[in-house]
């Protein structure tokens, strides 16, 4: 048993496709309760369909993908993340206390390979949400397990995810 037990923690990677994740401490580990990857149509119904996932399981922390604007980029960004994320912060903290923790890509998929992640048994596809890919849901995954491991500190999670080196 850990100070953290029963703690739940919503990880998101939004944009146009939005990947969430509702987890809860237990015992060092983390339970995932649901995996989801959605599009709608406008931020603002993602954000009222992230903030129904919040109300509905009483979440205390909110984990997002911190979008980084690289110079070097030869696209056009799609800036959805940080419409979403901005919208989804201000209703948040306007309305409830919950905790907002950012995370940029690379912290989340330097620590959490698709080897860590089918070591937790957490590996999604897309054919799970009857999309092409589950890249959001698994972005999601890996935002949710650096912050169990590297914030909270749970070390049956650790374990579970990082006992043998990366075998690649």
């Amino acid at each position: 048993m850990t100070d953290y037990d029963g703690k739940v923690i919503l990880a998101v990677d939004a944009g146009v496709s939005t990947g969430a994740v509702l987890g809860e401490v237990r015992d060092g580990d983390i339970e995932v309760l649901c995996v989801n990857q959605f599009i709608c149509n406008t931020f603002t119904d993602t954000v009222d369909r992230l903030m129904s996932m919040v109300y509905a399981n009483n979440v205390d922390t909110v984990v997002t993908e911190r979008f980084d604007l690289r110079p070097g980029n030869k696209f056009t960004a799609d800036l959805t993340t940080v419409q979403v994320n901005a919208a989804l912060q201000y209703t948040l903290q306007s309305e409830l206390i919950v905790e907002w923790v950012e995370q940029t890509p690379a912290q989340a998929k330097t620590l959490v390979t698709d080897a860590a992640l089918k070591r937790l048994g957490w590996w999604v596809t897309g054919k799970q949400f009857d999309y092409k890919d589950a890249n959001d849901a698994r972005d999601a995954l890996r935002h949710l397990a650096r912050y169990g491991v590297v914030e909270l500190r749970l070390q049956e999670l650790a374990n579970a995810g990082w006992g043998e080196e990366d075998e690649q």
